[in-house]
């Protein structure tokens, strides 16, 4: 790995990643049994946003994922990740 200090563009990655890399961990979260987030997803979801509309240059991977609790474990995951695009989309950023 390279670092490069006083790199601005560096700084904010680190950041985003910061925030948002657990997505593994539940940075955001989903309504049971839906592809709906919850409340507190929300400041995760800005700042995926506003990096995303800063740095034109990055790419996105959308993974999600569904309890074994939930019906149709496999359907619901894949509706989440559609759904992470889709408010993306909606919001001008892809």
């Amino acid at each position: 790995m390279q670092v490069f200090f006083g790199s601005d563009s560096i700084w904010r990655r680190q950041k985003l990643q910061d925030e948002t890399l657990p997505f593994r961990g539940g940075k955001i979260r989903f309504n049971h049994g839906s592809a709906s987030f919850t409340p507190e997803s929300e400041p995760a979801l800005q700042s995926i946003l506003l990096e995303l509309q800063r740095d034109d240059s990055l790419v996105l991977l959308v993974k999600a994922y569904a309890d074994s609790t939930e019906a149709n474990a496999k359907q619901l995951s894949e509706s989440r990740a559609r759904f992470v695009v889709k408010s993306l989309v909606i919001c001008r950023v892809l």
